[in-house]
Parts: structure tokens; C-alpha cells; sequence
């Protein structure tokens, strides 16, 4: 019975950078989208309860994006280097 050991030096696996750039992605798809609704909402002829919640729906679903995504990048960075990064990203 033979066991696999980790090959030591090996680089990141492709589902990691897959993962990675998905969660750089994130935000710079909210940032693109936020970009678009805040033009949007600045239309005068837009309903004001439509407005409003586009508002909030945008506002509180993009912070939980954003988190959800740097949170994600984050994870894909070497231990060493998560905890040092982290609190940065959250700032």
C-alpha cells in the first residue's frame, strides 16, 4: 500500500487560479454594475420607490458581494500571507 505525498515547490492547481480570478472577478463585475445603477438611479424619470429600491437592493446585495469576493481572492493567497492580508481587504 503506497501513499501519495504532496510534491513539495508545486505551484497552485488550476481550479485554485480559477478560483482566484473568479473571486477577483466579483468585484470588478459590482463595481461595473454599481457604475451602471448609479447613472440609472440619477435618471429624473425614474420612479422614487423604484429608485429606493434598487438603492437597497444594490447597496446591501454589493457589500455582501463585495466581501464574498475579496474574501474569496484572499483564500486563494498562501497561508502565510492570508492573515497579513485580510484585514486589509476588509478595511
Amino acid at each position: 500500500m503506497t501513499t501519495a505525498t504532496p510534491e513539495v515547490g508545486r505551484g497552485p492547481s488550476t481550479r485554485q487560479v480559477v478560483q482566484g480570478l473568479v473571486g477577483l472577478a466579483i468585484p470588478v463585475v459590482l463595481i461595473l454594475v454599481l457604475g451602471w445603477a448609479i447613472t440609472w438611479m440619477r435618471d429624473t424619470d425614474a420612479s422614487t420607490l423604484v429608485v429606493v429600491t434598487v438603492a437597497l437592493v444594490l447597496g446591501v446585495g454589493g457589500v455582501f458581494a463585495a466581501f464574498f469576493g475579496m474574501d474569496r481572492a484572499v483564500n486563494q493567497l498562501p497561508f502565510r500571507l492570508q492573515e497579513s492580508v485580510r484585514p486589509w481587504v476588509f478595511v
